[in-house]
């Protein structure tokens, strides 16, 4: 699935740009950068994938280049960081992880995190990832690459906390180890510098206290 989504549905996309040449946008993954050596990551830093779904998103920019070169059409890549807020499914554990968390602990269930959320990660609400993308399209010169994040890492049992105060339910919280994917790429500490962004005048706007809040609202009582 990975295959025919990320490498075979760019591939038709980019087959229709032959002909028309429009500006386009592709959008991948921070997890193209597998386990970084060094954080934070920027737009030059190295990409090792550890597994298929990084590699297929990696093939993906790989395509957009050779086509955008070969047949003369406006392209830029974002690699976004973890985005969550409004809109997202809150019953998959695999897909919208965070939202998931926020969805548990408004219903005050108990709440495994992978070895306790001792680790940090960047986590960019929904609104301001659409106004990076918008500025991308609007203002990025053809051919550039943008790491898109908060800029701003959080430790995991600390948003928990944020969770707890916001909710008041005080879900009991629970460690696990996690699958042998998730023990390379789902726990690694992770950051972003995204200087090269903020030259084109976005910047995030929406904290994780305030994004959470928010996003506890659009579930309802």
């Amino acid at each position: 699935l990975d295959v025919r989504t990320n490498c075979d549905g760019t591939i038709a996309l980019l087959e229709a740009c032959k002909e028309h040449k429009p500006k386009f946008l592709l959008l991948s993954t921070f997890f193209v950068y597998g386990n970084p050596a060094k954080l934070p990551v920027d737009e030059e830093s190295p990409c090792e994938p550890l597994g298929l779904y990084p590699a297929t998103r990696l093939c993906a920019e790989h395509f957009c280049k050779i086509y955008s070169r070969l047949h003369a059409f406006h392209l830029n890549i974002c690699r976004l960081t973890n985005v969550y807020g409004p809109g997202e499914v809150f019953d998959n554990t695999k897909k919208g992880a965070f939202n998931h968390l926020i969805w548990k602990a408004k219903r005050g269930e108990p709440i495994d995190l992978y070895r306790g959320g001792d680790f940090f990660r960047d986590y960019l609400y929904i609104d301001d990832a659409v106004e990076a993308l918008a500025t991308v399209a609007e203002r990025a010169p053809a051919g550039e690459l943008y790491v898109v994040g908060s800029g701003e890492p959080v430790m995991f049992k600390d948003l928990m906390d944020c969770l707890h105060r916001l909710t008041g339910r005080g879900s009991a919280i629970g460690s696990m180890e996690p699958p042998l994917f998730h023990q390379v790429v789902g726990t690694v500490n992770f950051s972003m510098n995204i200087s090269k962004i903020k030259r084109l005048g976005w910047a995030p706007k929406i904290g994780y206290e305030e994004g959470i809040t928010r996003t506890l609202a659009s579930y309802g009582s």
